[in-house]
């Protein structure tokens, strides 16, 4: 079984939509807009990342089921690392860090979602 999208529900699906495709390397694939809620989904190589944007307060306020955080595997952390820096993305921790033999790194989208970047070691 492969996974074929994650949702991750957003503040503003603009700028949410800028992040990962200035960011993160995504292109946008499609998108869906009706009276209640815009679905825009990207992808890259590997993924598909479905942002999904509520227009309805009544559902607006639900959080049940948000997606705790996303991880991307890269070739060099470090670069990665350096270039999202460089661009202003807000970092969660400093650095990598070694956790059973890859590295490490967490980060936030726009709407406050974390972020993970993994390279392994072997």
């Amino acid at each position: 079984m492969l996974t074929n999208h994650i949702g991750i529900k957003v503040k503003n699906i603009e700028e949410s939509q800028k992040f990962y495709c200035d960011n993160l390397g995504f292109e946008l694939d499609h998108k869906y807009d009706d009276d209640k809620r815009t679905l825009v989904f990207l992808k890259n190589e590997n993924s598909v990342i479905e942002l999904v944007y509520v227009k309805t307060s009544e559902y607006n306020s639900v959080m049940n089921g948000i997606v705790e955080h996303i991880a991307f595997t890269v070739d060099d952390i470090e670069k990665y690392t350096e270039d999202l820096m460089d661009r202003g993305v807000k970092f969660v921790t400093c650095h990598p860090m070694e956790i059973d033999d890859k590295l490490v790194i967490f980060f936030e989208g726009p709407s406050g979602e974390k972020l993970e970047l993994v390279q392994h070691l072997i």
